[in-house]
């Protein structure tokens, strides 16, 4: 199913979903992303609680958590800004 620029897909049904995904293609313009510099913490204010913002690091590839919203460091139970994945000790409840 091919989906329009325009419109968010049809299984967004999160209220708080939706208006990141709006906020994301206004910034994006016609990139793929917006830059940094084009998001305004001040304008997604009710989403910050609820958001992650990762860098991705190149050699060796990582990611380092810049941002960790109020509500995922609760739901994880630590906040873990400035860590990397490769850092935190992942529990899944499974055994690899």
């Amino acid at each position: 199913m091919k989906m329009s620029a325009l419109s968010p897909p049809a299984l967004i049904v999160s209220p708080l979903v939706r208006a990141l995904y709006d906020y994301w293609r206004l910034k994006r313009g016609e990139r793929a992303a917006p830059r940094w510099r084009d998001i305004d913490p001040g304008e997604i204010r009710r989403l910050l609680p609820h958001l992650c913002v990762s860098e991705v690091l190149a050699d060796p590839f990582d990611l380092r958590y810049r941002i960790v919203g109020t509500s995922v460091a609760d739901a994880v139970g630590k906040d873990f800004t400035g860590s990397t994945f490769s850092s935190m000790r992942i529990a899944t409840g499974r055994s690899l």
